[in-house]
């Protein structure tokens, strides 16, 4: 169970990122270097309001496959810009397995404009990075899947609507 997790803003243009996520067993820090980000294949699904134009995993990828070890916590750097100034965003994650379909993903913080890179409100047509911070559980079962990742605007429009392969591994 995640208790507190923040990003440092301050960080988030130097070199090395600090994740602080506070663990019911205690606190765990993760430090890791921007560069390590390894690029993902990702596919549009409908963004109306803005434009994605890179995802990045701080974790292992295969082949543009994002490798979600349990038990750890992830960031996942999105590139992106809006189209109109965007005073609010928030993220809804969904995940597909098989034929199943889309099943929503709780995040601990679906709030784009806290804790997570971004400064709203975002101005239009400007590139700015949005970093999520992810929990892989150790409940999750050790499986392929699609993710399917909205951020949306105070209108519920997605910004960017896109899809990415993932493995859940143990």
């Amino acid at each position: 169970m995640m208790g507190i997790f923040s990003i440092k803003r301050a960080f988030l243009s130097s070199i090395y990122i600090c994740f602080i996520i506070g663990l019911v067993s205690g606190t765990t820090i993760v430090k890791m270097k921007v560069n390590d980000f390894c690029p993902l294949l990702f596919k549009d699904c409908g963004s109306e309001a803005g434009t994605l134009s890179a995802v990045n995993f701080n974790g292992t990828c295969s082949g543009g496959k994002a490798q979600l070890q349990k038990g750890t916590v992830v960031a996942i750097q999105f590139t992106l810009s809006t189209k109109a100034d965007e005073a609010s965003l928030n993220s809804k994650v969904y995940g597909k397995i098989g034929v199943l379909p889309f099943v929503s993903f709780p995040l601990d913080n679906p709030d784009a404009c806290k804790d997570s890179g971004l400064t709203c409100p975002v101005k239009a047509n400007t590139v700015v990075q949005y970093l999520p911070v992810l929990n892989v559980l150790k409940s999750y079962p050790s499986v392929d899947v699609i993710v399917k990742w909205e951020l949306q605007n105070k209108d519920g429009k997605n910004v960017f609507c896109t899809l990415i392969p993932a493995s859940i591994t143990g």
